[in-house]
């Protein structure tokens, strides 16, 4: 996909960002949010990322999550989001076959990745999360 989806293909998407590098956060928030979703927060640290996942009340149509966030890999928060019922894409310059085998079914976007390719699968993730809550 290459062309930039409609300004309402997020709308009201409460999406998680999870990411270590600064400028790729930022650039996903405003990215996002031109799309119209609405970010819950945007996370920089493991420990932080898990605290707020296991908070009461949380909840997310979509979470964006860097694999490998300052040398700490991610999978204890990925579990808990998928445990919550949050759809969880990856973010990752690992390849596919490297992650845990549990992970097979999650989407993975290799870094970089396109703001294009990064909108479609968090629309993708929030029309099935969607669905499920029906």
């Amino acid at each position: 996909m290459n062309a930039i989806l409609p300004e309402s293909a997020l709308n009201g998407c409460r999406t998680l960002i999870v990411e270590d590098e600064y400028f790729i956060a930022v650039l996903l928030e405003r990215s996002l949010q031109d799309q119209g979703a609405n970010i819950v927060a945007s996370l920089g640290r493991l420990s932080d990322a898990l605290e707020f996942a296991r908070s009461d009340g949380f909840s997310a149509d979509a979470a964006l999550v860097d694999v490998n966030l300052d040398g700490e890999m991610s999978f204890e928060l990925i579990d808990q989001l998928i445990s919550r019922s949050v759809p969880v894409i990856l973010l990752s310059g690992y390849d596919k076959h490297l992650l845990p085998t549990r992970f097979a079914g999650l989407p993975q976007l290799q870094k970089p990745a396109s703001m294009p390719q990064v909108i479609a699968a968090v629309r993708d993730a929030a029309s099935v999360s969607s669905k499920q809550a029906e």
